[in-house]
């Protein structure tokens, strides 16, 4: 008697403790039903959206870059690029698993890239960058993630954005310095004629005070008989010497330039002496180019990191008051040292 009541006692306390460490309230079924190759059908059904999410924004990069838009569209479409791409990650960054998935996850949308832009020279190189920046991030936040009890969506992606925005700069940077906008911007330095016309309005009402009839759009040779045929009196040299001056100096000149414009001779003299200046360092100029794209995409990135981190914490919002998301709470172990 005895002995049958401590085994049947023994035999209640098993069926408990099977019942308190049951995995899953679910039927094997419905297990069976949920998984694909080990990854539950929603990590697949995720993993597509955000494979179709890079694609768009390659695309949309790939828009700005070699379409004969204007300098306001090609940014907006650059930006945009940014946001979607970043939105994308931040979000799989919390939401993707296993590892080895999101591994997969992120080769897939880096072929992605390399079908819109192919992989020719330093594009090739900055997709792998985009890769490996992807991958740090992904594994920054869940480093984050085991360490920090409650999820907080803000401090995990600032933990893993900045690195991903880093390689995100670099890639963006080489794909802005292989397209053709790029290659005749990095050419050759020069400074644009709509700067030179800028800086020449003031210049231009200055000379008009003491040479009436002056104008910037005025030949070379026109500029020259106005000066001869009437010295500015604020002149103290003599004007017969101030005449012969100002005649040596333009008869130097060979005919074709005499024959422009005073703002094209301008442009023109101004970037033959730029490029005279920079000529020893031609072979270094590319690189400067590039790191110069970096910055101004890191830069550009900045506030785009911001608004795509919000706007990643407002979709989560919005999928868990949906119950698309499930908050669910696990046991840890945590070390502590005792004397």
């Amino acid at each position: 008697m005895l002995l049958g009541g401590i085994f049947n006692k023994k035999i209640k306390e098993l069926k408990d403790l099977s019942k308190s460490e049951s995995f899953s309230d679910k039927t094997p079924e419905e297990v069976a039903a949920s998984f694909f190759l080990g990854i539950k059908r929603s990590q697949w059904f995720f993993s597509i959206v955000l494979i179709v999410t890079g694609f768009l924004g390659w695309v949309l990069l790939y828009l700005g870059l070699y379409s004969n838009f204007g300098g306001l569209k090609i940014w907006a479409y650059i930006i945009l690029s940014l946001f979607v791409l970043s939105t994308g990650i931040g979000l799989s960054y919390y939401l993707l698993h296993p590892r080895r998935f999101a591994i997969f996850t992120y080769l897939v949308i880096s072929l992605g890239a390399f079908m819109v832009f192919g992989a020719k020279g330093i594009v090739g190189f900055a997709i792998v960058v985009f890769f490996l920046a992807t991958l740090w991030g992904y594994t920054i936040v869940k480093r984050e993630q085991e360490i920090i009890i409650p999820i907080l969506f803000s401090r995990l992606l600032r933990k893993g954005l900045p690195v991903f925005f880093t390689g995100l700069a670099f890639t963006f940077a080489a794909f802005f310095n292989s397209s053709p906008l790029g290659q005749i911007l990095g050419g050759k330095p020069h400074i644009p004629r709509q700067f030179i016309d800028v800086s020449l309005v003031p210049i231009e009402y200055a000379i008009r005070i003491a040479v009436p009839g002056f104008s910037k759009d005025i030949k070379v040779s026109e500029f020259e008989n106005l000066t001869i045929r009437g010295v500015p009196e604020f002149f103290k040299a003599p004007p017969q010497a101030i005449k012969s001056a100002i005649s040596n100096v333009l008869s130097h000149l060979p005919e074709e330039s005499r024959n422009k414009s005073v703002s094209d001779f301008f442009y023109t003299t101004i970037n033959m002496q730029l490029g005279a200046i920079l000529a020893p360092y031609e072979e270094f100029l590319s690189f400067v180019f590039l790191f110069g794209l970096f910055l101004v995409f890191r830069t550009v990135g900045v506030p785009i990191m911001w608004l795509s981190l919000g706007f990643g914490w407002l979709i989560s919002k919005l999928l868990s008051h949906f119950k698309i998301l499930h908050l669910r709470k696990i046991m840890v172990k945590k070390e502590e040292i005792v004397l």
